[in-house]
């Protein structure tokens, strides 16, 4: 009975102590800046005004980076075909030049087939091999530049898209392939532009794409290099993207904050809070219409022709129109901050686009450009 009594009392002595919660163990935000440096600022404003600054930094590197190298490939490749022609001792327009690239890709292949069936005749050949050959090799050769990026691209998507069907891949590709602006991670911005989840999201967004693309990249392909449509759609990802993590930070995640705090003494139990957090919650985003909406603007400007049997430009202003009521009014089905990015992105780009691309490819000059070839060209997105 003694020993009873003196557990029940060393356990009231003990519920009765303080709570102490060692320091380490508090979780801190996982961005770093000069709010949370602070001590006089409360935790709304800390939490409210998170830097963007690294963001805005890396998707401009990255950007201009990727430009920069694009520049750098297509005024070496140019340089090297062109002194080939030169050798010559004809005249030769930058048409004769993709034609050279496209020999030597064909010269190429046929190498690399010969080296394979070394010593082998056609009638020894397998039927799988005459397939590859004849259904494969020769229809891709003879496909366009403009069909190949479209290809590339749509095959790098439905590739993002079957790791995200693998269970054990579902962690890391949320972690490295979606989005998340309070999380901070900056690959994320580009890596998203070309993930899907859903079957129907990829399917939409691939279809779009490959509407506007090819008017977009024969506009963009005046090289022999398709260097400068790869530099626009990953400017387009980041820059889509970093808009969509500026309104998300600057804008949804304060709103969310003062909301919080203007509901939180109304809040009665555990159901009403979780229900108030789901309300005012800033999810994850990924998908590429950030870039389908930017190859979709320029062309509409330049009112070039288009599959379609409308005006684009009545389309593309209907959906900007709608994506900025979707701004206002706080819908969250789409992401139309990184919709309106990408058409801000486009619109920029045909206007400065060129002279931009012109521009990069002057630094890396290293002799004087091929004979016929206006310098600076002339803006392919003028009317």
């Amino acid at each position: 009975m003694l020993f009873v009594f003196r557990q029940c009392a060393r356990q009231a002595t003990s519920a009765a102590r303080p709570l102490t919660i060692p320091r380490a163990s508090i979780a801190r935000p996982t961005w770093r800046g000069a709010h949370s440096l602070r001590a006089d600022l409360p935790l709304s404003t800390k939490l409210a005004n998170p830097p963007v600054w690294k963001h805005v930094l890396f998707c401009l590197g990255v950007s201009g980076g990727v430009l920069a190298y694009g520049a750098y490939k297509t005024e070496t490749e140019t340089q090297r075909i062109a002194d080939k022609l030169s050798r010559t001792g004809l005249t030769f327009q930058p048409r004769d030049m993709r034609n050279a690239r496209r020999i030597e890709q064909l010269e190429g292949a046929e190498r690399s087939l010969r080296d394979r069936n070394a010593g082998k005749r056609d009638e020894d050949l397998s039927l799988q091999e005459k397939l590859v050959r004849g259904n494969i090799l020769v229809p891709w050769f003879n496909t366009s530049e403009e069909d190949k990026f479209k290809w590339y691209i749509v095959a790098g998507c439905v590739a993002v898209w079957i790791a995200w069907q693998a269970p054990p891949l579902r962690s890391s590709m949320q972690r490295w392939f979606s989005h998340d602006p309070l999380r901070g991670h900056k690959v994320t911005h580009l890596s998203s532009a070309f993930s899907h989840q859903d079957l129907a999201h990829l399917a939409f967004n691939l279809i779009a794409f490959s509407s506007f693309v090819p008017v977009a990249v024969a506009t963009m392909d005046r090289d022999e290099v398709a260097q400068h449509p790869r530099g626009f759609i990953a400017a387009g990802a980041l820059l889509s993207s970093l808009a969509s993590h500026l309104w998300s930070i600057r804008v949804r995640l304060p709103r969310a904050v003062r909301a919080l705090r203007s509901t939180a003494p109304t809040l009665r139990n555990a159901a009403g809070a979780q229900a108030a957090v789901e309300r005012h919650s800033i999810g994850p985003s990924l998908g590429l219409s950030g870039v389908v909406y930017a190859v979709a603007v320029y062309p509409t400007i330049a009112d070039l022709p288009s599959m379609f049997s409308f005006p684009m430009g009545y389309g593309v202003a209907g959906l900007c129109a709608l994506d900025i009521v979707g701004l206002i009014r706080g819908w969250r089905t789409f992401d139309h901050a990184a919709h309106l990015g990408g058409a801000l992105f486009g619109l920029f780009w045909y206007y400065g686009g060129a002279t931009l691309w012109t521009t990069l490819r002057n630094l890396f000059q290293r002799q004087p450009k091929y004979i016929d070839r206006a310098d600076p060209p002339v803006n392919p997105y003028g009317k």
